[in-house]
């Protein structure tokens, strides 16, 4: 389930590099780095945080990538614990889109979309990455 094929390597390769001459890259990680103090102060207080993605709709394409990279930066600079990064992506988005009755939580009755990881992503976020099975509505995709 990995996806990592060398073309992919060789186009993040490419980005990484372009991103890199960016002449706003000084901009752009004061911005990032403003982000993750709000985050924090956010995560600390209390306040709900729900999780979206938007990898973009232009190529290169890598679903899924920059969601598990937004989860890690989220613990390791946005100060939250793993517990509260699975919960934004799950039960706090059911509850902001209103259909926490039949998804966000596995429980009797719900919709059972779920991961199985070969790795506790609660030790670190990054274990998010070690999918071993995905299942939609409690049956097993292959």
């Amino acid at each position: 389930m990995n996806g990592t094929t060398p073309e992919r390597l060789r186009k993040a390769a490419e980005l990484k590099e372009t991103q890199a001459n960016d002449p706003a890259i000084a901009l752009n990680r004061k911005d990032f780095e403003f982000a993750a103090r709000n985050l924090k102060k956010m995560a600390e207080a209390g306040v709900r945080i729900g999780f979206g993605s938007d990898s973009g709709n232009g190529p290169p394409r890598y679903e899924g990538f920059f969601e598990h990279l937004e989860m890690e930066l989220m613990v390791k600079n946005g100060g939250m614990m793993p517990t509260q990064v699975i919960q934004a992506f799950s039960k706090t988005n059911s509850e902001a889109l209103g259909v926490e009755k039949d998804f966000g939580t596995l429980a009797k009755g719900k919709v059972a979309d779920f991961v199985v990881l070969r790795k506790n992503p609660l030790d670190d976020i990054v274990n998010t990455r070690t999918i071993s099975a995905v299942y939609i509505a409690g049956r097993k995709f292959e």
